[in-house]
C-alpha cells in the first residue's frame, strides 16, 4: 500500500523539518565566533526537541512511509559484509551463535514492563509478522527498497505489557564501538508505528550477518543509524536520562542527532 500525503500534512512535514534549522541558523555566528561546541551542542538539542515537538502537534498520528511493489525491490541493497566488517562483539560469541542458526541466542526485554521476558528465535519465528516493502535511506547518502519481514514491535509491547509511564524504548546490541555497546533509541509514538519492526528477514531470505541476523530493528519513518543491528535487548524506560548520558543512543553520544526522521 502506497501512503497518500494531504497538502497540509506536507506542508506540516516541512514545518517540522525546518523549525529546527531555523533555531540553530540564528545563533551560527556566535558559535562559529567564539568555538563554542557546548553552546553547538545546546542549539542543536533545541532544534531537535522543537522538531520532535512540532511533529506531534501537527501529525498527532504518525504517516506511514510509502510501501512499495515487490517489482521495486532493489537488485542490491548493501551491508555491511562478513565478519571482520561488522563491529559485533566476538566475546560474546557470536560467531558460534551465528554458526548454529543463533539457536542459543535470545532476546530479552526488560525495564518499564508488567512481564519481562526472553524469547529465543524460533518463539519470535512463531510471533505474528508483517511484511513491508519501504526505502531505507542511509546517512552516508545511499538508499534502496527492500521487503522486510518481522513482528511488529506493538504486538510484542502488548505482550509483555509496557507500562504507561515509559516514554522510550532503548535497543541495545551485541555491536561494540570505540569500546561501548552499540545502542539507540525510539520514543514510544514511534515503537507503536505498524511499520516498526523486529525484521528477521529481508527479500524473504533470513537476515544475513551483515544486515543485521538474527534480529534487528526496522523502522520505516528513520534514517539508518537508528536501526539497530543484532539485538540483544530491549529495555523500556521513562527518560533517555537513565541511559548513558542522555544522548538516546552511541551515534548521538559523538554527534548524532536523537531525531531521525526523513
Amino acid at each position: 500500500m502506497t501512503a497518500h500525503f494531504s497538502r497540509r500534512r506536507f506542508l506540516g512535514q516541512g514545518l517540522a523539518i525546518g523549525a529546527g534549522g531555523i533555531v540553530a541558523a540564528t545563533a551560527l555566528d556566535r558559535i562559529w565566533s567564539e568555538s563554542d561546541p557546548e553552546l553547538l551542542q545546546k542549539i542543536l538539542d533545541a532544534g531537535e526537541d522543537l522538531n520532535i515537538g512540532i511533529e506531534r502537534l501537527l501529525l498527532p498520528k504518525l504517516p506511514r512511509a510509502p510501501e512499495f511493489p515487490e517489482s521495486a525491490i532493489s537488485r542490491h541493497f548493501p551491508s555491511l559484509g562478513g565478519y571482520g566488517a561488522t563491529y559485533v562483539d566476538k566475546d560474546l560469541g557470536f560467531e558460534h551463535m551465528a554458526a548454529n542458526g543463533f539457536r542459543d541466542w535470545s532476546l530479552e526485554i526488560n525495564g518499564l514492563v508488567n512481564r519481562p521476558a526472553r524469547f529465543t528465535l524460533d518463539e519470535i519465528f512463531r510471533m505474528p509478522a508483517i511484511s513491508t516493502i519501504t526505502l531505507h535511506a542511509c546517512e552516508e547518502g545511499w538508499s534502496a527498497i527492500g521487503k522486510w519481514t518481522g513482528v511488529p514491535l506493538s504486538w510484542l509491547m502488548l505482550k509483555v505489557g509496557v507500562q504507561a509511564r515509559a516514554r522510550f524504548a532503548i535497543f541495545h546490541a551485541m555491536d561494540r564501538i570505540a569500546g561501548k555497546f552499540m545502542f539507540g533509541s525510539l520514543d514510544i509514538a514511534r515503537c507503536l508505528h505498524p511499520q516498526t519492526l523486529l525484521a528477521y528477514r529481508i527479500n524473504d531470505q533470513l537476515l544475513p550477518v551483515g544486515h543485521g541476523a538474527p534480529l534487528r530493528l526496522r523502522s520505516a519513518l528513520d534514517i539508518g543509524y537508528k536501526q539497530v543491528k543484532h539485538l540483544s535487548r530491549i529495555s523500556f524506560v521513562s527518560s533517555l536520562e537513565e541511559v548513558d548520558g542522555g544522548r538516546g543512543g552511541l551515534f548521538e553520544i559523538y554527534g548524532y542527532q536523537n531525531y531521525g526522521g526523513f
